[in-house]
């Protein structure tokens, strides 16, 4: 899930990270035009390994609208909808399922059963050295059910034993926004971190970042929403045929050596 527009450092603005495409992260997982279609099955491979086989079903009876449904609430409902109806039945809720898909993808091999064939997206990576070394805010809009990686990683001159603190400025609770952090360590082992996110859309971690143990540390900024305007009036190649209203949200990252 990624990016194109190449690093810009302005004064007034953040620098912008590569817009990413390769899923293809930065390209909208419902977008159904272009053969994109057929690469987004890998959300529904990853819920059917979250959930068990009979998760997929679940979410075709939730979709159907026809005469046969109980409920007259469950008229005109769609894909998405069914969807988070599904995960929502699991106790789950979708921004973080969501946001743990967008994570997984970064290291596919140790997320799917075949996952070591599958491609990675592109993340740009920035090495880091002394202790106060920052790289400043870096920007990257993100379309919605869509996500933006950067990857740090220590450089020849950084020493041993440094934490290294990352700041996420995203856009605020109800746009359904979420970080994670993915510390890869030389012996292999890695650990996840959720970045809690203020209401505003701000948080802060801080994660080891020493030279020879640790190898990188991925940031993967997504944006979870499913909110269209205009469901089955618009005829766009999104969900309900609707138009994303969350498209090309901010999402900025920082990144500090301690």
């Amino acid at each position: 899930m990624g990016g194109g527009r190449g690093l810009h450092r302005r004064q007034s603005q953040p620098q912008l990270l590569e817009a990413q495409r390769p899923h293809r992260a930065g390209t909208p997982l419902d977008f159904g035009r272009q053969g994109h279609q057929y690469g987004s099955w890998l959300f529904f491979r990853y819920l059917s390994e979250r959930f068990g086989k009979k998760f997929i079903a679940t979410i075709w009876r939730l979709a159907d609208d026809s005469s046969r449904q109980i409920s007259r609430s469950d008229l005109k409902t769609y894909s998405m909808r069914a969807i988070r109806r599904a995960v929502a039945r699991q106790g789950r809720d979708f921004t973080k399922v969501f946001a743990d898909f967008a994570r997984i993808n970064l290291k596919p091999s140790k997320g799917y059963r075949e996952g070591a064939a599958y491609p990675v997206p592109f993340s740009p990576r920035l090495a880091l050295g002394p202790r106060g070394e920052d790289t400043g805010w870096l920007g990257a809009p993100v379309d919605h059910l869509a996500a933006s990686y950067v990857t740090f990683v220590p450089a020849d001159d950084a020493p041993p034993g440094r934490r290294l603190q990352i700041r996420i400025d995203g856009p605020p609770r109800g746009f359904s926004p979420a970080a994670r952090v993915v510390v890869r360590f030389e012996s292999g082992r890695s650990k996840a971190v959720t970045v809690k996110l203020s209401k505003q859309g701000n948080g802060q971690v801080r994660v080891a970042f020493g030279r020879g143990s640790v190898a990188t540390i991925d940031v993967a900024m997504i944006n979870a929403s499913t909110r269209y305007d205009g469901c089955f009036k618009r005829q766009t190649s999104y969900a309900c045929a609707g138009a994303p209203k969350d498209d090309a949200r901010l999402f900025k990252v920082r990144a500090r050596v301690l």
